[in-house]
């Protein structure tokens, strides 16, 4: 709800911290002890020019969770990580301020950028 709020009120500032919100409370939602979300951008494939979640780690760096290639080929998600997946990855706003992580470099296949929480 904040975050279409921030949206239509067209405050870029106040959009970001509004999907500040949305990815933390997302994230501990399904990953309590998470402290970062490492996002994944590809520039061949199905998710080709998108950020997606890629790891999910705890403060001393240990993996909470991964998916490798093709998020929706998982099925061993539980209710919690559904929802918080939903939340991070499948909204437009979510998805543009991702794009504030940067472009690519030139001939870079993939890129990553750490999100702390």
């Amino acid at each position: 709800m904040f975050v279409n709020v921030a949206a239509e009120s067209g405050d870029t500032r106040a959009l970001h911290v509004a999907v500040r919100v949305l990815l933390t409370a997302a994230a501990h939602h399904a990953w309590p002890t998470a402290t970062a979300l490492v996002f994944k951008r590809e520039t061949v494939g199905t998710f080709a020019g998108f950020w997606a979640l890629w790891r999910v780690t705890d403060s001393g760096h240990r993996v909470l969770r991964e998916w490798e290639d093709e998020p929706d080929e998982m099925s061993d998600e539980s209710d919690e990580e559904r929802v918080a997946l939903d939340l991070i990855t499948n909204s437009h706003e979510t998805q543009d301020y991702a794009d504030t992580f940067g472009p690519l470099s030139e001939g870079v296949a993939v890129g990553y950028h750490l999100y702390m929480l």
